[in-house]
């Protein structure tokens, strides 16, 4: 187990970091640092100048289980389970420090950061934290749902859960409200969101494409269920191609003619559409695009990427 480095121009191994305890629940780049929601082991940061050759920068240990994590600034915001929001200040890479520990409403699964606020999907709400002074972070608002993943575009947040995933106006922090819930086959593992859609990894399903542009009526677009993605854990999506992690790491091409795959269009019936492997791993697997022709993965638990 440990980090993958896939080089996307050929979809070839890169690099890798391997490490005797690495879980990799949550990954996100900033600059040439790679911020690894690390399980048990909390925060670890990863020094990605060098691709081919990551190596260690600086940690640190939360109380709880890191299991995601975004960065703003000089400081990266961890879910850490049942020990709530973690926010620690990362100016010096090599010396990470605590800043502030928020004991968030319920269990932190995930965390996004826009602006002033960091919006928390937690077991029982989706949470928001107004950070505009992270060494004082203060409850803002909050609506009752149950949340696993989160991904904000505009004034909505798109709240990942149990068989599908909320779709919840931001537009008054103090006061979010609930537009729609969108109900899917299955229960994402992941939530992406590029232009007008949402890409869904389905547990033990495969992947499903969403049409977000009218926020309060989300319709599927496409739901792809080939053998290769029923264990897709993790999803990014760049031009052409959606990057899939499953037991092995599929690039998958599905754009065709004059846009994206129709209702009744399947991978058949795009001309040059196809899937390519580039290698197994084992267990799940969690990834992120540093911004230059790379995308890290880690081969152990977790679903939510970063970008």
């Amino acid at each position: 187990d440990g980090l993958q480095v896939i080089l996307l121009s050929d979809f070839s191994s890169y690099g890798s970091y391997e490490p005797s305890v690495f879980f990799g629940y949550g990954l996100t780049v900033s600059g040439n640092i790679l911020y690894v929601a690390n399980g048990t082991s909390g925060l670890s940061l990863l020094d990605i100048s060098d691709p081919s050759s990551p190596s260690a920068e600086g940690s640190y240990n939360t109380s709880g289980t890191a299991v995601n994590v975004a960065v703003s600034g000089n400081y990266a915001y961890v879910a850490d389970d049942t020990k709530g929001l973690q926010i620690i200040n990362i100016s010096n890479p090599s010396s990470p420090s605590l800043t502030k520990n928020y004991p968030t409403l319920s269990k932190a699964n995930a965390v996004v950061v826009s602006g002033n606020y960091a919006y928390v999907a937690e077991d029982s709400h989706l949470e928001i934290i107004n950070i505009s002074t992270p060494s004082s972070p203060s409850f803002k608002g909050s609506l009752s749902l149950y949340g696993l993943d989160i991904e904000i575009k505009d004034d909505d947040a798109y709240v990942a859960t149990s068989g599908g995933f909320h779709v919840v106006d931001i537009s008054n922090p103090a006061s979010p409200s609930l537009i729609t819930t969108y109900s899917s086959s299955d229960t994402p593992w992941d939530i992406f969101i590029e232009g007008n859609y949402a890409y869904l990894t389905l547990h033990g399903t495969g992947i499903e494409i969403v049409d977000i542009s009218d926020p309060k009526n989300p319709k599927s677009v496409l739901e792809l269920n080939e053998n290769e993605l029923l264990d897709s854990q993790c999803i990014y999506v760049d031009g052409d191609y959606i990057y899939v992690c499953s037991n092995a790491f599929y690039r998958l091409e599905h754009e065709c003619g004059d846009g994206i795959l129709g209702p009744n269009e399947t991978l058949g019936t795009c001309e040059d559409a196809s899937l390519f492997e580039t290698g197994t791993t084992s267990g799940a697997a969690d990834g992120s695009d540093d911004g230059s022709g790379n995308f890290t993965s880690s081969s152990s638990g977790g679903c939510s990427l970063r970008i």
